[in-house]
């Protein structure tokens, strides 16, 4: 009977040790939860900015393969896939037609332009301006 009351004395509950390193797991865990969870929240807002740098890219790699092109201060024509497209402003969008293919949204107005062999968008939101460069024509 002795021997019994030994055996369970000693298996009763945990030990010191393990009990620290139980709580090393669950901190080192709780950390690591905290920081993914704080990095997947973040993308999460809307970041105009990036959404406008995206768009420019997406119409970049568009006109870089289109060749003929008509600039005026609304809208911007050239020939892609040997079918005319147009890329204009209406409204709160910056679109490219036929279709509806909007690049950059929330634009309160846009204008283009041509500077020697650079076709440019300037487009307002709010209270900020912005410029960029659509393409680069080749010399021909």
């Amino acid at each position: 009977m002795i021997r019994y009351t030994k055996e369970l004395k000693c298996k009763q509950g945990f030990v010191l040790e393990q009990f620290l390193f139980a709580m090393l797991i669950v901190s080192f865990t709780m950390v690591l939860l905290f920081d993914c969870l704080r990095l997947s929240i973040k993308p999460l807002k809307h970041n105009e900015l990036l959404q406008d740098e995206i768009g420019i890219l997406q119409l970049r790699r568009i006109m870089h393969a289109s060749k003929d092109f008509h600039v005026s201060s609304f809208q911007v024509c050239f020939i892609y896939h040997q079918k005319e497209h147009c890329l204009q402003q209406n409204q709160q969008w910056v679109y490219l037609t036929p279709g509806f293919m909007s690049y950059l949204l929330h634009v309160d107005s846009a204008t283009f332009y041509q500077q020697e062999n650079q076709i440019f968008i300037q487009y307002v939101r709010g209270e900020k301006q912005y410029q960029r460069i659509l393409v680069i024509l080749d010399d021909e």
